[in-house]
């Protein structure tokens, strides 16, 4: 990984991998709450190939980012935090602004979006997530701690101790076959070497303790509500796999529709929760579209 870190103010550290080629147009890869700021190499790929410089940043808490002091789970909006992490750092690199590429983690480039729109350029989400509801899709592993975090948002950092225990590689091999189960693409790509590695990869954060982003965002998808529309996001496009087992792509569809009511949507049918490693293509084609 071509790691740096970059200080804040208080001489907290933030990671920072930048993969090049410094000739690229920039674009910042934004991982999920589940893992770190380690891009797929088949998101790598497909971005290099099409002359974009790919560069990733561990949100506060995550990875090799260290949290920031007086941060109390519950008691502030994470991501409104990692927002002012990205300002340094894009500050650092020199760069006035980016496109910016997700796996999950709206509400995050929401809260971006809301302090340093100017900052961003084309923005594509993928597979976004809405707060915790009932009324959304509760289906496998994945469904049922969603739908236990809602219910006893306590259980959040116990879970988040499970996994340090039980993040073999061979575990994550099981825990997501178990939780892809039902989406065809997702099952499909959990047979794929490459996606598995570079899956468990970005899930090292677990097997160090470094819990505090996981526990931070997670508590505020449990306890969180409907963002605010944002309007002027008419080059933001959003794309949604129709085979997801952890959100029912209509209700997704219509929640962030209205929250975001100037960006174009766009179908991925042959595409799952994965979607931004088994199907790339769609990242890169909305990014130039």
């Amino acid at each position: 990984e071509p790691l740096q870190f970059v200080l804040r103010p208080d001489g907290t550290r933030i990671a920072v991998s930048d993969y090049g080629p410094a000739s690229g147009r920039p674009v910042l890869v934004v991982h999920s709450s589940m893992t770190t700021r380690i891009v797929a190499r088949s998101l790598l790929r497909a971005l290099q190939a099409e002359g974009y410089r790919p560069i990733s940043i561990d949100r506060p808490g995550f990875g090799l980012t260290d949290e920031i002091p007086g941060m109390r789970p519950g008691a502030h909006d994470p991501f409104a935090a990692a927002a002012y992490d990205t300002l340094y750092v894009l500050d650092h690199l020199k760069l006035r602004d980016v496109d910016l590429v997700t796996r999950g983690a709206a509400q995050f480039v929401l809260a971006l979006g809301r302090l340093a729109p100017e900052r961003l350029k084309r923005v594509v989400l993928t597979n976004p997530a809405p707060h915790t509801s009932a009324g959304d899709r509760n289906m496998g592993a994945l469904g049922a701690i969603k739908e236990a975090f809602r219910r006893n948002p306590a259980m959040i950092r116990m879970a988040g101790i499970y996994f340090t225990r039980q993040s073999s590689f061979e575990r994550l091999v099981e825990f997501m076959a178990a939780s892809m189960r039902g989406s065809p693409p997702d099952e499909a790509a959990c047979r794929d070497p490459e996606v598995v590695r570079d899956y468990f990869r970005a899930t090292r954060m677990f097997p160090t303790g470094r819990l505090a982003g996981y526990v931070n965002e997670q508590t505020e998808f449990a306890q969180g509500s409907k963002p605010a529309p944002l309007p002027g996001t008419n080059e933001w496009r959003v794309v949604i796999a129709a085979h997801d087992v952890l959100h029912d792509p209509e209700y997704v569809m219509a929640y962030f529709r209205d929250v975001l009511p100037d960006a174009v949507f766009v179908a991925a049918p042959d595409a799952g929760r994965l979607l931004a490693l088994s199907h790339p293509h769609y990242v890169v084609a909305a990014l130039k579209d």
